[in-house]
């Protein structure tokens, strides 16, 4: 095959043939040489020029390791192992991670063998894909039932007793039993190093952490909101 490259010595392009040829390393890799013979050169060119080349003025050969398989891990722990035959799904996840960049048939497999063996798929806010484990969906999926659960009961105007263990966030989020709550307001509070929220009720900060409270639930869009609360301890 002819190929092309420019010579900024020559200031002219320079002619190649290129052949390929294969030698064996293992069951899942071979070594891939491309040896280029030199045959003249031209003025212009209007094909692509081969960047393998360089500004090289004499015949060479270029040798690299290329993966012959899909279903082997390439490198790390498992390198040269069939992926199906390896009983460590989290580091099977973890590889599909790492090899975030790859568009070829290797992560299609993988992510194939995660699908098949319960995982499930996420996309972040880069675009980029990650797999989820079986047990996390579960507990995601037992926590959204619980959640919609709550929901259902709080749209009714159900009065709840909440055992707090901590703070509210900045949004006023609390999680009792799994389930998140809403204070409507809360206010920001420094000391020392250290920033806290407590939650209003009828315009006065209280503090709940460490407390129970006897709270009536309202819902607003996807949330439940603590409508009014009485501090019991």
């Amino acid at each position: 095959m002819t190929v092309y490259s420019f010579s900024s010595k020559k200031n002219l392009f320079l002619v190649w043939d290129r052949s390929t040829s294969y030698e064996p390393l293992d069951h899942y890799r071979r070594y891939n040489i491309s040896t280029y013979k030199y045959i003249g050169t031209r003025t212009e060119v209007t094909e692509d020029l081969d960047p393998q080349i360089g500004d090289r003025v004499r015949s060479f050969k270029v040798k690299f390791i290329e993966f012959i398989t899909d279903n082997h891990f390439r490198f790390g722990r498992y390198a040269g192992k069939d992926i199906t035959e390896v009983k460590d799904l989290r580091y099977t996840a973890w590889y599909f991670k790492e090899i975030e960049s790859l568009k070829d048939g290797h992560r299609q497999f993988i992510r194939d063998f995660l699908y098949n063996n319960w995982y499930e798929f996420k996309t972040d806010e880069e675009g980029r894909e990650y797999p989820i484990s079986p047990t996390t969906v579960k507990k995601h999926n037992d926590w959204e039932k619980k959640q919609k659960e709550m929901m259902n009961k709080a749209e009714n105007g159900m009065v709840v007793t909440l055992d707090i263990e901590r703070n509210p966030n900045e949004d006023g989020r609390i999680f009792v039993n799994g389930i998140a709550y809403y204070f409507p307001k809360v206010v920001t509070r420094y000391y020392r190093d250290s920033i806290y929220h407590l939650p209003l009720l009828n315009g006065k900060v209280k503090r709940v952490k460490n407390r129970s409270i006897r709270a009536s639930l309202m819902v607003i869009g996807d949330k439940i909101y603590i409508a009014n609360f009485k501090i019991l301890k």
